[in-house]
């Protein structure tokens, strides 16, 4: 998956794309999927989620 995820326009008469938007979460740490997106009636506005996995990792020093 790319991040950030590139939201286009799509012109039928020339067949030009235009990017409207990158969409993604500030902090991409762990971010596996971004769907959902959906788009204001005005192409102004859109809303989309995301799946985050994130983990602990720990470290244990000294153990017999």
């Amino acid at each position: 998956m790319r991040l950030p995820a590139v939201l286009h326009r799509l012109d039928p008469g020339t067949g030009r794309l235009e990017v409207v938007a990158e969409l993604g979460p500030r902090d991409r740490a762990g971010v596996t999927a971004i769907h959902r997106v959906v788009v204001a009636g005005d192409g102004q506005s859109f809303a989309y989620s995301y799946f985050r996995r994130l983990s602990d990792l720990y470290v244990v020093a000294g153990l017999r």
